[in-house]
């Protein structure tokens, strides 16, 4: 299996995670909060790699954690074209709504993941003979 066709499966199966984590609900309110944003930057990490997938993996985690992250300060700002994305449910679930330190803290862990399962798992089984 192609490193490529690897990272697609893990790409569509971390969004239907994240997706769920957010329709589910908890008897700990705040664990499928945070568990959909480490699920953000873990899926933001494996668009960069389908994009790039021979790039080097501290490249790829450096793009998706700034991506991340600039999608949350971006809730900062109150521009008209960002609260209009906002209304919309897909961007809403790209952009965000409410900045959150958390979030941004989450962001690293949810990186510091997908590097791992991209360094035990993906990388491995692709130079594997």
């Amino acid at each position: 299996m192609t490193r490529r066709l690897h990272v697609l499966t893990l790409l569509f199966v971390t969004i239907a995670v994240g997706v769920a984590s957010r329709k589910l609900i908890s008897p700990i309110p705040y664990w499928l909060k945070e568990t959909g944003d480490v699920l953000w930057s873990v899926a933001a990490y494996w668009f960069i790699a389908l994009i790039w997938p021979r790039g080097r993996w501290q490249v790829i985690a450096a793009i998706a954690l700034t991506a991340a992250w600039a999608s949350e300060l971006s809730q900062l700002s109150d521009a008209p074209w960002l609260a209009a994305g906002r209304k919309m449910p897909v961007l809403k679930m790209l952009l965000g709504s409410g900045f959150s330190w958390l979030d941004m803290a989450m962001y690293v862990v949810g990186i510091a993941l997908a590097v791992a399962i991209d360094a035990t798992l993906v990388r491995r089984e692709v130079v594997s003979p």
